[in-house]
């Protein structure tokens, strides 16, 4: 919610910016202007969202991880008897063979 109000803000700022140096500016690039701002805003919001989304997924799939559950992936089943958690790639190791599987391709 925190980036919410700071997009909001982002966007003010460049608004009263835009209109306060182009006041020779013709209303039809005014919004020209405004739509771009606010197509900007939207898409970081939507981009943020996005990202929340995938991150909360992700935090349930290392919790399931570490409490001894399997998690199932595209490439098979994976458990912490098999497979370490490397957080710097997100992804999953195997102990034995040499498979790294990505924490994306699997599901909840």
């Amino acid at each position: 919610m925190i980036r919410f109000f700071l997009y909001f803000f982002i966007f003010l700022f460049f608004a009263i910016f835009v209109f306060a140096l182009n006041k020779k500016s013709s209303l039809k690039l005014k919004l020209i202007y405004l739509f771009f701002f606010v197509f900007l805003i939207a898409f970081a919001i939507w981009f943020e969202y996005k990202n929340s989304k995938q991150d909360s997924k992700t935090i349930l799939l290392i919790e399931k991880f570490n409490y001894g559950e399997n998690i199932v992936c595209k490439e098979g089943n994976v458990s912490n008897q098999f497979f370490n958690y490397e957080s710097g790639t997100r992804s999953f190791i195997s102990k034995k063979d040499n498979l790294i599987i990505d924490i994306k391709r699997c599901e909840l």
